[in-house]
């Protein structure tokens, strides 16, 4: 889906990140609500986000900006059969879904976060290269939440 502004619904709490153009490392969000001015109208302001994704409830967004616009993907994790759950991971129903994990990268400023958690989707098409034959091919990456780091018990 292509746009040209940020729809995030307000008063809802969010985990995930977003990247400014103006900053070294990405803000995390974890259970935060958002400010308004993240929104932007039909001309992106500086700094603008670069990319970005939130998850609330069973909603995930992926926010990416290329050429001036806002590339927005809306997911519904309920309706594709995908729980997660806090530092446990993720389970997936969906034959056509795996869970991926990622670590991540400029994340100095909280520790806590072990990985970056998604949902990969695959999808059938046909393949000439395989005479013709149906292939399963990556699609979509959802963003389902972070792996926290277990707390380490003192003796």
């Amino acid at each position: 889906m292509e746009t040209n502004s940020i729809i995030i619904l307000a008063g809802r709490k969010y985990d995930g990140y977003l990247w400014y153009s103006d900053e070294q490392q990405p803000r995390i969000y974890r259970e935060k609500e958002l400010r308004a001015e993240i929104c932007s109208s039909d001309t992106p302001s500086i700094p603008f986000i670069i990319e970005g994704y939130l998850r609330s409830g069973n909603d995930s967004y992926s926010i990416k900006m290329t050429d001036g616009k806002y590339y927005i993907q809306h997911y519904n994790l309920e309706s594709l059969d995908i729980v997660s759950n806090q530092n446990k991971g993720t389970t997936v129903s969906n034959s056509q879904c795996i869970p991926i994990e990622y670590l991540p990268n400029r994340f100095g400023e909280d520790s806590s976060i072990e990985k970056l958690c998604y949902t990969r989707i695959w999808k059938e098409e046909s393949d000439p290269l395989c005479e013709g034959m149906n292939v399963l091919v990556p699609k979509e990456e959802i963003f389902i939440g972070f792996l926290l780091k277990e707390e380490k018990m003192e003796d």
